[in-house]
């Protein structure tokens, strides 16, 4: 039965059928369904390249990606950038909020940071309170202006943890890939 919503997978296997007289007459075959196998490898596949907490790339998930996207717009002399972006004063927020609130603080940053980049950008988590965004096709004036509108939204952004409200504060860096180097 073909799962809701999802692609039924099969594995079909055959062997050549000979008559009596060894000619070839066909082949006699057979399908069994692996959906729930492949499912279960395709889960353990984006887990091992997902930040379980945040939902975004992981580390190592994050610098395959950039390095190769790094060597697309090096070869086609195309602009990109990188930030890394940290939570201000991350372990005042645990200590503060308990981690629970940090969680949803990293939650929270990486909803808002997801809802502000665009499809073809990557972002990942590359440490505790420390995330990572490449953004190819965008030059320094661009990351400029996105880092801008990002920082300012985080800094509006109110925590709800319990009864309590919080807010906090995001740092970030940039750095040009320069493929003409005259």
């Amino acid at each position: 039965a073909k799962p809701e919503g999802g692609r039924l997978h099969i594995r079909i296997s055959g062997v050549p059928v000979f008559d009596h007289a060894l000619a070839f007459a066909g082949y006699r075959g057979s399908g069994t369904d692996v959906t729930r196998e492949k499912t279960m490898a395709e889960e353990i596949l984006r887990q091992a390249k997902t930040d379980p907490l945040t939902g975004v790339a992981n580390r190592r998930a994050f610098y395959e990606v950039a390095s190769l996207e790094s060597e697309r717009a090096a070869r086609y002399s195309r602009p990109m950038v990188a930030m890394m972006i940290d939570l201000d004063h991350f372990k005042q927020i645990n200590d503060s909020y308990g981690h629970d609130g940090g969680d949803l603080a990293l939650k929270t940053f990486a909803e808002v940071c997801k809802a502000q980049i665009r499809k073809n950008d990557l972002m990942g988590r590359i440490g505790g309170e420390e995330f990572a965004l490449l953004l190819p096709e965008t030059d320094l004036d661009g990351a400029l202006e996105a880092g801008l509108k990002l920082r300012q939204q985080i800094s509006r952004t109110v925590i709800k943890h319990g009864n309590l409200r919080f807010f906090f504060t995001i740092s970030i860096g940039i750095a040009e890939l320069k493929t003409d180097l005259d």
